[in-house]
């Protein structure tokens, strides 16, 4: 199974770390990780040192168009299965471009000593 995290982030924070540790988590259980996320952030670049692969899109904000046209094409090239949105501005972008392709679509939202599934 394929799934693709989306992350808005360019940092390294709590959520950027929790997610690196579900990837890890998946990964032990023989799922393929393909991140996309902002190009040249630290995130990128800790994903890249993990051995996870990028697929490193620009995005805007909520509704950035090219954005959900390139997370649309990352979901075809990459025979995606599920996209998980992982940050506030990723959750639209993710839901459209998953709902456009027909496939489930998963969100973390997070809060400060807690985390929403």
């Amino acid at each position: 199974m394929n799934i693709l995290h989306i992350n808005t982030e360019c940092g390294w924070r709590g959520g950027e770390i929790q997610m690196m540790y579900l990837l890890n988590g998946l990964r032990d259980r023989n799922y393929e990780n393909i991140v996309s996320a902002q190009p040249n952030g630290v995130l990128v670049r800790k994903v890249i040192n993990n051995n996870f692969r990028v697929c490193p899109v620009v995005m805007r904000g909520e509704l950035d168009f090219g954005a959900i046209g390139s997370i649309c094409r990352v979901i075809t090239d990459e025979r995606i299965d599920i996209v998980h949105a992982h940050t506030s501005h990723a959750h639209t972008i993710g839901a459209v471009a998953a709902k456009i392709k027909k496939i489930p679509f998963v969100v973390t939202r997070r809060e400060i000593g807690r985390a929403h599934v």
